[in-house]
C-alpha cells in the first residue's frame, strides 16, 4: 500500500512539474528528437540528440524599448557605425553538422549536401538560420535608404545597374518572404496593451514596450563566434559600408589581369537578366523599382561601370597584350644578328 501511494505522489509531482528552460527550448528544436514511445519505455528515459548552440540558450525577462520615438544603435539613416553594427550582427563564420545528424533536419546524403573542408571533418557546413534572417532584415534596411536616395554608394548584395532591378527585386522579396515564414512560424501571442494618451492618435497608444521572455541574444553571439570552425564558407561576403566611396581598381584588376573573367562574366550577366526577365513576368512585375514616373530613379553613384567595366578589361588587356609583344620585338631585334 505504502509503494502504491510513493509511485502515484510521484506520478503526480511529474505530471505538475513546469519543465525546466532547457527542456522547453529542446521541444522547440526540430532536431532534439526524443526516441518513439517503444523505445523509451524500454530504456526508461528520453534521449536528444544535442543540437549546435542548445548549451548557449539562456532565457532572460524584460520589457522591449520599441516605442515609436525610442532611440536605438541600429536605427536611423546609414552612417558607419550603424553599418557596422548591423554587419557585426550578420557577417558570421560556419559551423560542421556531423553526418549523423543530419536526419534530424529532415536531410539524408541524397540531398547533395556541400561538405566542410577536410582538414575541418567529415560533415556539413551549416549557418545558425537567425543570423541569415538578421542578414535579410538588414537587407531590406539597406534597400529602403537606397530607394530613398539616401544610401551613400550600392548597399552590399545589390546591384546598380538598370537591367539588374528584377535580380534586387528577387533578392529583396527573397527576404520578405524568409522573414514572413519565421513570424509565423514563431507566432509571437504576446499581448499588445494600449495605454490613454492625450498625445496619441484618438487619445490613446499601443504600447510596444512588451514583456517578454527571450533568448539571451549575446550568449548566442558569444557561442557562436567562439564556435565556429569553418571560416567564413557559404556566408554572405561582409559588407563594405559606403563601398562607392572607395576605389573600383581593386575589382577592376581581377578583369585587366584575366580577361576570361570578364568574358565569363558578360555570359553570365547575359543569362541572369534573362533569368531576371522570366522572374519578372512570373510575379508579374512591370519594372519595378526602375526608372518610371511611379517609381523614382534610384541615386546612381558617380561611378557607373555596367557594361563598360568589362569593355575597359578588354581594352586594358589588349593594351597589355600590345606592349608585351612590342618589348618582346624588341628584345629579340637586339639580341638576335641581324640577318643580310
Amino acid at each position: 500500500m505504502t509503494l502504491c501511494v510513493l509511485v502515484m505522489a510521484l506520478i503526480g509531482i511529474s505530471l505538475t512539474r513546469k519543465p525546466t528552460d532547457n527542456q522547453c527550448a529542446r521541444q522547440l528544436s526540430m532536431w532534439c528528437k526524443s526516441l518513439g514511445d517503444l523505445e523509451a519505455f524500454k530504456h526508461a528515459r528520453l534521449t536528444f540528440l544535442s543540437a549546435p548552440a542548445l548549451e548557449a540558450v539562456e532565457y532572460v525577462t524584460f520589457d522591449f524599448d520599441n516605442a515609436f520615438n525610442s532611440t536605438s544603435k541600429y536605427r536611423g539613416p546609414p552612417t558607419p557605425e550603424v553599418e557596422e553594427v548591423w554587419f557585426n550582427l550578420t557577417y558570421k563564420h560556419a559551423v560542421e553538422i556531423p553526418e549523423d545528424k543530419i536526419a534530424g533536419l529532415n536531410r539524408s546524403e541524397k540531398d547533395h549536401l556541400a561538405h566542410v573542408p577536410a582538414d575541418v571533418g567529415t560533415g556539413y557546413v551549416a549557418l545558425l538560420e537567425v543570423f541569415y534572417q538578421l542578414y535579410c532584415l538588414n537587407m531590406i534596411r539597406m534597400f529602403t535608404w537606397w530607394q530613398a536616395g539616401k544610401y551613400p554608394g550600392v548597399p552590399s548584395g545589390l546591384y546598380e545597374a538598370p537591367e539588374d532591378v528584377f535580380r534586387n527585386r528577387m533578392h529583396i522579396d527573397h527576404c520578405l518572404e524568409s522573414l514572413r515564414i519565421a513570424l509565423m512560424c514563431w507566432g509571437d501571442v504576446t499581448p499588445l496593451l494600449v495605454r490613454l494618451d492625450r498625445q496619441g492618435y484618438d487619445g490613446r497608444k499601443t504600447d510596444f514596450n512588451t514583456h517578454h521572455k527571450c533568448r539571451n541574444w549575446d550568449k548566442i553571439e558569444s557561442w557562436m563566434d567562439e564556435n565556429w570552425t569553418v571560416y567564413n564558407l557559404y556566408a554572405h561576403s561582409p559588407a563594405i559600408p559606403f563601398r562607392n566611396t572607395l576605389s573600383n581598381l581593386g575589382y577592376l584588376g581581377h578583369i585587366i589581369l584575366a580577361g576570361w573573367i570578364a568574358y565569363d562574366g558578360v555570359i553570365f550577366w547575359k543569362r541572369q537578366t534573362n533569368f531576371n526577365q522570366k522572374y519578372a513576368t512570373i510575379q508579374d512585375i512591370d519594372n519595378v523599382g526602375s526608372y518610371s514616373s511611379v517609381n523614382p530613379p534610384l541615386k546612381q553613384p558617380s561611378h557607373h561601370w555596367g557594361y563598360g567595366r568589362i569593355m575597359l578589361g578588354f581594352a586594358w588587356q589588349v593594351m597589355l597584350c600590345t606592349a608585351i609583344f612590342l618589348a618582346g620585338s624588341v628584345i629579340t631585334a637586339a639580341i638576335l644578328p641581324r640577318q643580310h
